[in-house]
């Protein structure tokens, strides 16, 4: 008796907030797929679709609430002989470009997406094995894209080109380019390694290293970075994957110069184990990151800590994008529409356990439960009731960096609770909890 009144008295005091919740804003219709989604600012974000030959084009104007077509064309009413839409980029909110999945073919648009004029690249467009896998622009002249075997290089708006070949040394040129100022351009070394970049100094016409990524030995997994976002001129983010035997981990990054070195925030295997796909930050603190099949993680810290988030229930598809119109976060699933989080307010949240190698968090209606092991082992929690019986138990991953993931605790009844973490058979950790 004496043990169930300290256990009740173990209530710490903590604010109330809003439950969020992802809401559909804009559904798929018919074989439509939704291939990218850009914001400029609050009232400047873009979708583009493609489906059945037909490409469209949708702006939002109230931070994602309400969306209506500005763009529509049909492929084989117009006896295109391309289909289907890869990617799609943004300068500001006049200057909106997409790629092709059939070849190196670009369209531009110079006023916000009514009207887009076809840039070819002599026989590179020709070639149905090249694409463009990506495209930036530093200013309304200056910008590049990037095949797997060139650069291609513009310094007026795509009315005429440059072809710049790829460094001896390199086998192919990966999937991500950004500026790292007006002169100099960074490209991913290979797909193998995501942060191995070379830099091209456009007035010399040169090739160099910009960044080393990580020597692979025998049994060593490899990196691949696959989305970035920069908050500043220095300060930028990453996400990934990494290989494992049985599938893709979770990898994220943090720069503080540009992309000239990369710190490791986390490294987690995570069901699905298909890695994260696209990142993007509100602030220097609070951004979200994503993956295929609902994978979504916050961060309200500046990457020192993740949260994964519950997803809506009909995200399913793969390749999943994020973008922040405002203080809302928009995530687009290719197979069921866009979706949109409601503004982030501070959840109620008490630490419960707080050492080196485990930390627990606790709101209204989950434990927070985060484990680092470099081991990279399963990790059991069990829950029993004051009684010492078994009521609930779920399996939790582990790996390098903090990311709490979330138990749900919304069907106990109102009391005190005992839980205790184990691996491979072992107990490691016990505390309590008050529901």
């Amino acid at each position: 008796m004496k043990y169930l009144l300290l256990i009740l008295l173990f209530i710490l005091s903590s604010n109330l907030s809003a439950q969020r919740t992802w809401e559909l804003v804009k559904s798929r219709i018919g074989l439509e797929e939704i291939e990218a989604i850009m914001c400029y600012d609050s009232t400047n974000c873009f979708a583009f679709s493609d489906g059945s030959f037909l490409a469209s084009y949708f702006k939002t104007e109230d931070q994602g609430e309400t969306w209506y077509n500005i763009y529509e064309k049909d492929f084989l009413a117009t006896n295109d002989s391309l289909f289907s839409v890869f990617n799609a980029y943004m300068l500001d909110s006049n200057y909106i470009y997409y790629t092709m999945w059939d070849r190196a073919i670009l369209e531009k648009s110079t006023d916000g997406g009514i009207t887009f004029k076809r840039v070819t690249f002599g026989d590179l467009s020709g070639s149905e094995n090249i694409l463009i896998w990506d495209l930036e622009m530093y200013d309304r002249n200056l910008g590049v894209a990037v095949t797997w075997f060139e650069l291609i290089l513009t310094r007026d708006n795509w009315k005429t080109y440059e072809r710049v070949l790829k460094d001896s040394s390199l086998t192919a040129l990966g999937d991500v380019i950004f500026f790292i100022d007006s002169n100099n351009v960074a490209v991913t070394k290979s797909f193998r390694n995501g942060y191995d970049f070379m830099k091209y100094d456009i007035k010399k016409d040169e090739w160099s290293q910009y960044t080393y990524g990580e020597a692979y030995g025998n049994g060593i997994a490899d990196k691949q970075l696959t989305d970035f976002t920069f908050v500043n001129d220095t300060l930028g983010y990453a996400c990934g994957g990494k290989d494992t035997t049985t599938g893709i981990s979770d990898i994220l990054w943090k720069t503080t110069n540009r992309g000239k070195n990369w710190e490791i925030l986390l490294d987690y295997p995570r069901t699905p184990k298909f890695g994260l796909t696209s990142i993007d930050f509100r602030t220097a603190e609070h951004g979200i990151a994503v993956g295929g099949w609902g994978k979504i993680m916050e961060t309200t810290d500046g990457g020192k800590s993740w949260t994964y988030l519950e997803s809506h229930p009909e995200i399913s598809g793969p390749g999943m994008k994020v973008e922040w119109a405002g203080e809302y976060a928009l995530v687009v699933d290719c197979c069921s529409g866009i979706y949109r989080l409601p503004p982030w307010v501070l959840s109620v949240n008490r630490n419960i356990s707080n050492n080196k190698k485990i930390k627990i968090r606790q709101s209204e209606n989950k434990l927070l439960v985060s484990i680092a092991d470099k081991q990279y082992r399963k990790h059991q929690i069990q829950i029993y009731d004051i009684m010492g019986n078994k009521i609930q138990e779920q399996e939790l991953s582990s790996g390098f960096g903090t990311l709490f993931q979330p138990i749900l605790i919304n069907k106990l009844q109102s009391g005190a609770y005992l839980f205790r973490i184990i691996v491979q058979g072992k107990t490691i950790h016990t505390g309590k909890f008050i529901k």
